[in-house]
């Protein structure tokens, strides 16, 4: 009987390291909405997070300004960016305007405190 106490003890114990050990290793990856201008809802932000891939250990906000028009996109980067610079795209004048943060869900509409 005791025998079989202590082997169900041992079982529990086990999956409560395997659960603890998956909660570790999932927050361990950043979180960060992740769209282009083709997507209406890239502008506010308003969506899901997805998760970023090993590296990757800053979410970003970028926006695009070419004449007239904005496009925004969000997504997950390597590289810390800050800052507006001039750009030519397509032969066009244009600036290009970086925002990053390294929490999750930190570019989303404006929830960040970076927008």
């Amino acid at each position: 009987m005791a025998n079989t106490r202590f082997q169900f003890i041992g079982i529990i114990c086990l999956l409560s390291l395997t659960l603890l050990l998956h909660e570790v290793a999932s927050v361990g990856a950043l979180m960060c909405v992740q769209c282009t201008p083709a997507d209406p809802r890239c502008e506010s932000g308003n969506l899901d997070a997805a998760q970023c891939e090993e590296g990757q250990n800053y979410c970003g906000m970028y926006r695009v300004f070419v004449g007239s028009s904005v496009g925004v996109f969000r997504g997950c980067s390597r590289h810390y960016l800050g800052g507006c610079r001039h750009k030519v795209i397509e032969s066009r004048e244009s600036m290009v305007c970086y925002e990053s943060c390294s929490w999750n869900r930190c570019n989303a509409n404006n929830g960040g405190y970076i927008l």
